[in-house]
């Protein structure tokens, strides 16, 4: 199963008005996909503390590297 994409506005969370304040979207995604998909760019959004520590338990089984990047 893959999880959803953050936004239909690919662009969305780069918006100027997004980073100068993130807090709407960060609610909207918590409330509806607290996992998403940024694009396709592999990488995911993490939005509810609970599941950020469930990855920070299993370090292992998810990449943190951003070389790549």
């Amino acid at each position: 199963m893959r999880a959803p994409q953050y936004s239909k506005n690919i662009n969305e969370l780069f918006d100027q008005a997004c980073i100068v304040n993130p807090f709407p979207l960060l609610d909207r995604l918590r409330t509806h996909s607290p996992v998403s998909q940024i694009g396709e760019t592999g990488f995911h959004l993490i939005t509810s503390g609970e599941l950020i520590n469930e990855v920070l338990r299993r370090g292992l089984e998810f990449s943190s590297n951003l070389t790549g990047v």
